[in-house]
């Protein structure tokens, strides 16, 4: 390959690296945000059975 070859292979490596760094980011923040609101709404679930069962014993 040309050294012109090789530089634009490079740049277009770069380029595709940068964005499978920058989806992989994305991804991991969505999954994140989803994994706490899921444990907020295990912690809502769990506060009611608590709430129920010592309205239940008292």
């Amino acid at each position: 390959m040309s050294i012109h070859g090789d530089y634009a292979a490079r740049i277009v490596h770069d380029q595709r690296s940068h964005d499978l760094q920058a989806e992989a980011r994305r991804d991991g923040l969505a999954r994140q945000a989803l994994a706490a609101v899921r444990r907020g709404a295990a912690r809502k679930n769990a506060g009611g059975a608590t709430a129920r069962s010592r309205a239940r014993t008292a």
